[in-house]
């Protein structure tokens, strides 16, 4: 589903770097456009949040596809912005994504993968969150 999105834009490097991080850790979208720059720590390769829902801290380890999908849209495509969030809009004004781009950027991406989505079934981000706690939850691994 990633091979979709190009990478050749800024949207579609934030967007890459967004898609990958909520698949590979579950995290929830309020949590993906809160990511602040001071939270990843390049140096013990982690990134260290609260999460909004619970207030509960977090500390994941920064995978490598993810350290190299955040990197390659902070280094290369991330708008000069003294915002401390990670993920803002490619277009001025430069502010923070909402959770509704979030949902925005999932359907998108189901489309392309054609991938129908009915009522009833899980949409958006969550969709990530609910895959990574499904293979946790199958490899003994405490889930988000």
């Amino acid at each position: 589903m990633l091979k979709l999105i190009d990478r050749s834009t800024c949207i579609e490097k934030r967007n890459y770097a967004m898609v990958l991080l909520a698949m590979r850790t579950g995290l929830r979208s309020i949590d993906i456009t809160n990511l602040e720059l001071s939270s990843i720590d390049w140096r013990n390769k982690t990134i260290a949040i609260v999460q909004q829902k619970n207030g509960r801290p977090l500390m994941l380890p920064i995978l490598t596809d993810v350290g190299n999908a955040l990197s390659d849209y902070i280094l290369n495509a991330r708008p000069q912005s003294s915002l401390p969030y990670v993920f803002l809009r490619c277009q001025s004004p430069y502010t923070k994504l909402s959770r509704s781009n979030c949902y925005a950027i999932s359907c998108s991406i189901m489309k392309k993968a054609d991938i129908r989505q009915s009522g009833h079934q899980r949409k958006g981000f969550h969709i990530f969150r609910h895959t990574v706690a499904a293979r946790n939850a199958v490899t003994g691994n405490i889930a988000l």
